[in-house]
């Protein structure tokens, strides 16, 4: 299983990356910093959601691949 290693909160406009532990994929992959806004995942919008819709858009993206490139 592949860890990626990301803390994020969700708040009105986007979902904001809290915490980068170093041993995740995230972590070595580089491209992102804590304080980086996503606004959508797959073209999904991530505007206005609760917490628990954020984490079934999550999921779902994890199903579809485990590539961070």
């Amino acid at each position: 299983m592949l860890i990626l290693g990301l803390t994020l909160e969700v708040v009105d406009k986007c979902m904001i990356v809290k915490d980068i532990p170093e041993n995740g994929a995230i972590f070595k992959d580089g491209r992102l910093k804590i304080g980086d806004c996503f606004t959508a995942i797959n073209n999904e919008s991530l505007r206005n959601i609760t917490n628990s819709q954020a984490r079934v858009i999550l999921r779902r993206a994890q199903l579809l691949s485990t590539d961070i490139t």
